[in-house]
């Protein structure tokens, strides 16, 4: 029997990401792949290798508010200034 091995990955580039990855995160009809973006930004986020664009932010306030509808708490909105800012 062989043993499963993840793959590491040590690469510390920035990583675009996309606005449709930003609204799936919000979206609560698939909660498994809420949470698997939820732990890869959540990753990004630590190693500080997530990069948002201004173009990217714009389709995804677009998105939300034409399809999700979602209330902003305080803790989205910080997350949101970190992923702009690329800090905590």
């Amino acid at each position: 029997m062989v043993a499963s091995r993840r793959a590491t990955n040590c690469t510390t580039a920035p990583v675009f990401v996309d606005a449709n990855v930003l609204a799936y995160q919000q979206d609560s009809s698939d909660p498994a792949k809420r949470h698997r973006i939820h732990d890869w930004l959540e990753h990004l986020v630590r190693q500080r290798t997530a990069r948002v664009s201004l173009q990217v932010l714009q389709e995804l306030y677009a998105t939300l508010a034409r399809k999700l509808k979602p209330t902003f708490g305080s803790g989205d909105r910080a997350w949101s200034r970190g992923m702009a800012t690329g800090g905590p």
